[in-house]
């Protein structure tokens, strides 16, 4: 239980429910999986395979099915909500698609016949970065309103760029690049104004980065390489060295991902040889190796809150992870209004309030609304006259 005092109103969090702290094999097929993406609430999760199907879970991956994309597939991303899915084509298609009814029907972005590769997206699917191989129009590129408009943001490093990554309004985003063939350096990319235009950040060392990820601000940034894990507080601007350990023999750290805070992150290696998962719950301080089995992770993907994770094998399964829940209701005041909200969490919870702490609680009807910005819920509510409690407890 935590108790928070703001502006002279309590605010009372109760989270009474407890979650196994394990990997679990899903009946998703055994596949070449390529990406794996979540919604905020780790309901929705969508998985691609290359040159293979794409596979939708609405049930934090208990069961799986295939829709019917008009496509091979190498990288997929969601929306905050699960319903918008975007994926890349890979093979005879090569085309950027996109569907606002979790999978069931398909617009075509662009299909000016490139190579795409690692795709992320805003949380209101409006704005999206994908990486392009092709010779001509490749490199970064960007897509607003939903994918009516796209243009190449960034060509250097065409051949070597590995992933990408976009804050929740779509502002923000970062780009990562191996760098180890043709001569080419490995180099981190970042924009600050949607992907209109973008730096290198020529500070980095050149390292063979593999995968990047972002918290919902963009603020912090992680990203992997195959010797360890690097972070930023400062949009990309600096950048230092985390304890994840090196790699063992050809193991390389090959994919990561982030809460919306920044402050839980996980790590999944396996190239030429298995790897592990490692773990992280303050901002990359420290890291432990979770019980996720030794193979060759190729995707991970993370709830809003950090606490629901999907990881994909290449040549393999998909896995989910869960453990408690414990979000924290936060309180300030706007205009004559209190606005409560709350990181969107990865287990149903109601926002309740009483006149007292001995009992009388009741749900506020009030229903909180997504804020797209950064993956809270909100309830705006009028300012009480006289001391009111509030609560977040799990939904029975």
């Amino acid at each position: 239980m935590k108790l928070l005092v703001t502006s002279g109103t309590f605010v009372f969090l109760c989270a009474p429910l407890l979650l196994a702290q394990s990997w679990r094999l899903t009946s998703a097929p055994s596949a070449g999986w390529s990406s794996v993406a979540s919604s905020a609430d780790g309901t929705r999760l969508v998985a691609a395979s290359y040159g293979g199907q794409i596979f939708v879970s609405t049930n934090a991956g208990s069961s799986w099915v295939p829709v019917g994309a008009p496509s091979t597939w190498a990288s997929t991303a969601s929306s905050a909500e699960g319903g918008a899915v975007i994926a890349t084509g890979w093979g005879a298609t090569q085309s950027l698609y996109i569907s606002i009814d979790s999978g069931t029907t398909w617009m075509p972005v662009v299909t000016n016949g490139a190579f795409w590769g690692a795709i992320a997206s805003s949380a209101n699917e409006t704005r999206i970065v994908a990486i392009s191989y092709d010779t001509f129009s490749g490199g970064i590129c960007t897509f607003t309103n939903a994918g009516a408009f796209w243009a190449p943001a960034y060509a250097s490093d065409i051949n070597q760029l590995r992933s990408v990554a976009c804050s929740a309004d779509g502002s923000h985003m970062a780009a990562v690049a191996r760098g180890e063939y043709l001569g080419s350096v490995g180099l981190i990319y970042t924009s600050t104004n949607g992907g209109a235009t973008w730096g290198a950040q020529e500070d980095q060392f050149y390292k063979p980065w593999t995968a990047i990820a972002s918290s919902a601000d963009g603020s912090k940034l992680v990203a992997v390489e195959w010797g360890g894990a690097w972070i930023s507080t400062n949009f990309g601007a600096g950048w230092q060295q985390t304890s994840l350990p090196g790699p063992a023999a050809e193991r390389t750290w090959n994919c990561v991902c982030s809460s919306a805070e920044g402050n839980r992150l996980a790590a999944a290696a396996g190239t030429s040889i298995a790897g592990p998962i490692y773990l992280s719950t303050d901002s990359g301080d420290t890291w432990t190796q979770t019980d996720a089995p030794v193979t060759n992770w190729a995707a991970i993907a993370s709830s809003a809150d950090g606490c629901k994770l999907v990881g994909a094998v290449n040549g393999g399964g998909i896995y989910t992870w869960q453990t408690t829940p414990h979000p924290v209701l936060k309180i300030t005041a706007s205009g004559d209004n209190l606005l409560l909200f709350w990181i969107v969490p990865s287990f149903p919870f109601v926002l309740q309030q009483s006149s007292g702490l001995d009992g009388g609680w009741s749900d506020v009807l009030a229903q909180p609304l997504l804020n797209y910005t950064n993956l809270n819920y909100e309830v705006s509510l009028p300012k009480p006259t006289g001391t009111v409690f509030y609560r977040l407890v799990v939904l029975q």
